[in-house]
């Protein structure tokens, strides 16, 4: 039980300082096209769901703390595999912002 806390804790640290050094310097805005967060039910469960990856062409990943991912399409579009499956799936990121289940570091 305390390794997994520590894993879900080194996760999200490693999840924060690859997102700061992603981010522009001295930029008040963030230039980040796709959410650094994203939150989603799935099967009664709620899951926060941490950016991983950003590809070359503009597709996420994003991880749990507790192994489960999801990805972002380079179209915008939330996958419908993994933790996105849930209420996430198939919705693109301003429905996710407008939804309340986007968030960015500057919230």
């Amino acid at each position: 039980m305390a390794y997994e806390r520590i894993l879900g804790i080194a996760t999200c640290a490693s999840a924060l300082w690859i997102i700061t050094a992603l981010a522009p310097v001295g930029s008040t805005e963030p230039e980040v096209t796709v959410p650094h967060l994203v939150i989603c039910d799935l099967k009664g469960t709620r899951y926060f769901a941490w950016l991983d990856k950003v590809e070359a062409d503009g597709s996420a990943t994003y991880m749990t703390p507790s192994g489960l991912y999801g990805e972002l399409s380079k179209d915008g579009v939330m996958g419908r595999e993994g933790v996105l499956e849930g209420d996430c799936g198939g919705k693109t990121v301003k429905e996710l912002i407008d939804s309340g289940q986007a968030r960015f570091l500057s919230d």
